[in-house]
């Protein structure tokens, strides 16, 4: 658990942020009994739209953090990769000492792999954004503010509005899960913290927030729409399909979440360890309820909220079961924390001091052939 000084009201966006992808995670993970009662099934889906919107507002932070440092953040990064590595190794364990259903060997080798594989697509993309951030910024630094927009304006018309409108595939990006994506959200996150200079604060609270509800209803109508169309056979039927305006490449998500990260840092700033702690378990929580290797066990299995599906308490089993899956997966790695702090911080130091010999040898011997 870092000592490090955190402004709460980021960090407590950031546990909301974890909270809605989670409730998101339930909706996508269940296997469901497909209906024709689009009221019932929008209803269900609703929740789907906090998981981009806080996966959005994860990297949004993060550029809004690090835009102006221009050093590796080698320790902090080896410390992800050492919990995402603590984690999917003991899931792999888990699932060949239990046998768990729906396992196979392949399912195993990423698991032991998870980083290269992609396993957790979050976590490989951070960790890559985390090794080539200086350069990202070294690049957008010295742009005026009217070049930074442009680009930004740029990447929005690529990367949300052909593909997300014209499933234009030469955005090279997959439903907004990729590097590129976040490297623009990182970009924006950036941008609001070198241009956000507006001093009427109550107006800009007012119409950032009606942005953010205003993108929010227009994400509920789609998933309704799309349900609509399905039913009376206008649009084929296709697992997810109500997703098509609300997954990561969704212009309406990437400004949801925009709006609500501006309103939440024109607030006072405080401070509040309990929070920050909290706060600083969010990854491990989104690598424990993603883990591939016991996933499908725990929502199938354990879960079952497909049973539930025509109840009427079917939401608030969801929202209680999101619940009780957050707050046991802070406490796991909580006591994880407690545990191998000290081992993991050593560990860390030391492969990060280890990589930054490397690259500076490298960085020398590449001057020198140059300068030949």
């Amino acid at each position: 658990m870092s000592t490090k000084i955190r402004n709460s009201r980021i960090e407590l966006l950031r546990i909301i942020s974890m909270f809605l992808i989670v409730y998101d995670h339930i909706i996508i993970f269940t296997n469901w009994n497909l209906t024709n009662d689009y009221v019932r099934d929008t209803i269900l889906e609703i929740p789907t739209i906090g998981g981009k919107l806080g996966v959005n507002i994860f990297f949004l932070i993060t550029g809004y953090f690090l835009i102006k440092k221009n050093n590796y953040r080698f320790n902090g990064t080896i410390k992800i990769i050492l919990t995402t590595l603590f984690y999917s190794w003991i899931g792999v364990l888990i699932s060949y000492l239990f046998k768990l259903p729906g396992i196979s060997w392949k399912l195993n080798f990423q698991g032991i792999f998870p980083i290269e594989f992609g396993s957790y697509w979050f976590i490989t993309v951070y960790v890559f954004l985390m090794l080539i951030y200086p350069y990202i910024n070294k690049l957008v630094i010295n742009l005026t503010q009217i070049q930074y927009f442009f680009l930004l304006i740029l990447g929005f018309v690529c990367l949300f509005i052909w593909s997300c409108f014209f499933s234009n595939k030469v955005s090279g990006i997959s439903e907004g899960s990729t590097l590129l994506t976040g490297v623009y959200v990182y970009l924006l996150g950036g941008y609001i913290r070198l241009h956000n200079k507006t001093k009427d604060l109550y107006k800009k609270n007012i119409i950032n927030l009606t942005i953010f509800f205003l993108s929010l209803i227009l994400m509920i109508v789609s998933i309704f729409l799309i349900n609509i169309l399905q039913v009376h056979g206008f649009l084929r039927y296709g697992l997810h399909k109500y997703m098509k305006f609300i997954d990561g490449d969704s212009p309406l998500q990437l400004i949801a979440s925009m709006a609500i990260f501006i309103y939440t840092i024109d607030k006072p700033s405080f401070e509040n360890k309990f929070i920050n702690i909290i706060a600083s378990t969010s990854l491990a929580v989104y690598i424990l309820d993603t883990n591939i290797s016991f996933r499908h066990y725990m929502y199938d299995f354990v879960i079952q909220a497909q049973k539930l599906q025509f109840s009427n308490y079917i939401y608030l089993y969801c929202l209680i079961v999101s619940i009780f899956i957050f707050l046991i997966f802070i406490t796991i790695e909580l006591i994880r924390q407690l545990v191998m702090r000290k081992t993991e911080d050593n560990l860390s130091i030391k492969i990060s001091n280890y990589l930054l010999r490397i690259i500076s040898k490298l960085y020398q011997f590449l001057i020198k052939k140059i300068n030949k």
